[in-house]
């Protein structure tokens, strides 16, 4: 599962041939949630994302969602993806 991006410790990934809904997963210190292209939580492993984090990968997710998007489609057709800028 490549990073597309990365930032405050934030690894944003994607999967190849994933599932419906398009969504992107997203990890920091241990914790783990899967998250729609908008920045909404879908799931959310046993160790939750702290809300300031979650606020983070929400705000990314929105100034980025036409990029997510385009991976999203690449990642099924070809397989393919690309790094999307982190927040700074």
């Amino acid at each position: 599962m490549p990073i597309i991006s990365y930032f405050f410790g934030i690894r944003i990934r994607i999967r190849f041939e994933d599932h419906n809904p398009p969504h992107f997963h997203a990890e920091y210190q241990g914790a783990a949630a899967s998250f729609t292209m908008d920045g909404e939580v879908l799931a959310e492993n046993k160790k939750a994302i702290p809300g300031k984090q979650k606020a983070l990968i929400k705000a990314w997710a929105l100034i980025h969602q036409d990029e997510l998007d385009d991976i999203w489609q690449m990642c099924q057709e070809s397989g393919e993806v690309f790094k999307i800028e982190g927040l700074s």
